[in-house]
């Protein structure tokens, strides 16, 4: 009988011992949200990091796009007449009829463009969004301003926009025609935006028809000559603060200078 006392003793010393005390459940805790509250920032930069090589692809998409109409419409890019620019568009006047347009469909440059979309645009309900929206995107970017309204009666907004100097006619149709163009891989065609159209002047401001620096304090910029580059919100040319013609090729085709900023 004390044997077998002595056995029960030991076997439960045994299982006291492979149990774990609450302080030590409490360190080990305290070290997962540790090493969790390191890893976290670094699985977060590296989601960034996705989302911003994806947005450069769809942008290399645009630039595609962009080139094979420009091909199609003896080299001249497309003129933006409000939301058309992202399914249908109207094309340069004709040699015989200058004053006279026709209309494009613009779908056929963006494969997988649905009935219910708009290219580069997050959707809600009957809208649905683009592949071509940017990831990083937030509704949040829209209802903190002037796109809100877009967001809430209409259901979508975009996330790339078109330079604005595409939409004036007053010269005659010259800044779309790619071929006379000073300094092409200077020149902004699309950037990341919450609008349909960049303006340059205040280009940040929270209403219409502006920037948004969503990948790390900066943005991708689609140019003339096809190519993606990332710039930093600081970089970006603000014709309301800044005179001269440093910074005009960025935004108007047929400047003469090459410098921006």
């Amino acid at each position: 009988m004390n044997k077998f006392s002595s056995f029960i003793s030991q076997h439960s010393s045994l299982r006291r011992k492979r149990s774990f005390t609450l302080i030590e459940l409490l360190v080990v805790i305290a070290i997962i949200a540790i090493l969790a509250g390191m890893l976290l920032p670094a699985l977060n930069k590296a989601k960034q990091r996705a989302w911003a090589v994806k947005c450069t692809s769809n942008f290399n998409g645009s630039g595609r796009a962009l080139a094979f109409y420009a091909d199609d419409n003896d080299s001249y890019f497309p003129r933006r007449n409000g939301n058309s620019f992202f399914k249908y568009n109207t094309t340069p006047p004709t040699v015989d009829d200058p004053s006279k347009s026709f209309a494009a469909n613009m779908t056929s440059y963006w494969p997988g463009l649905k009935s219910n979309m708009y290219y580069g645009a997050i959707g809600r309900k009957a809208k649905k969004s683009s592949p071509y929206a940017c990831p990083a995107a937030k509704a949040s970017e829209a209802t903190d301003s002037g796109e809100n309204q877009t967001w809430k009666k209409l259901d979508y907004y975009y996330t790339q926009g078109y330079n604005m100097m595409f939409a004036d006619l007053s010269k005659g149709f010259p800044d779309f025609k790619s071929s006379r163009w000073h300094h092409p891989s200077r020149l902004m065609t699309m950037t990341d935006s919450t609008s349909d159209q960049i303006h340059h002047k205040d280009p940040f401001l929270r209403s219409k028809n502006r920037m948004e620096a969503r990948h790390s304090g900066g943005l991708n910029v689609l140019f003339g000559d096809g190519h993606v580059g990332y710039h930093r919100r600081g970089e970006i040319p603000d014709e309301a603060k800044i005179t001269g013609v440093k910074m005009k090729a960025f935004y108007y085709s047929l400047s003469e200078t090459s410098s921006w900023y």
